[in-house]
């Protein structure tokens, strides 16, 4: 599967579970990010085996190799995309070394 592929897969997965989300009672106003992780995670791992130990570096790969041509294409999928960008986003600051640390410190 290439990877402008799986984008539009992981785009319907992440717009499936928002509306299941919003059908589910939730306000759209309430979804986060870490309602999609683990439909998204799923999914990616199913085509790509574990992302475990991916670092910092390998998000930001995923990200830059979607093809620009599938960026922002798909209207009817506003939420999905929306959702696929936080995922990876938030994996990637999440795998970044120090960002815990960091995260965890301004909290106090």
């Amino acid at each position: 599967m290439k990877l402008g592929e799986l984008y539009d897969r992981l785009i319907k997965v992440g717009q499936e579970r928002y509306d299941d989300l919003v059908d589910d009672g939730l306000s759209p106003y309430a979804v986060a990010s870490y309602h999609f992780c683990g439909a998204l995670k799923e999914e990616l791992e199913s085509h790509v085996g574990s992302t475990t130990g991916w670092l910092s570096e390998d998000w930001k790969n995923l990200w830059d190799g979607i093809p620009d041509s599938k960026l922002h294409r798909h209207p009817e999928y506003d939420m999905g995309a929306w959702a696929i960008g936080a995922f990876i986003n938030s994996r990637q600051a999440w795998s970044t070394p120090g960002f815990a640390e960091a995260y965890a410190n301004s909290c106090k």
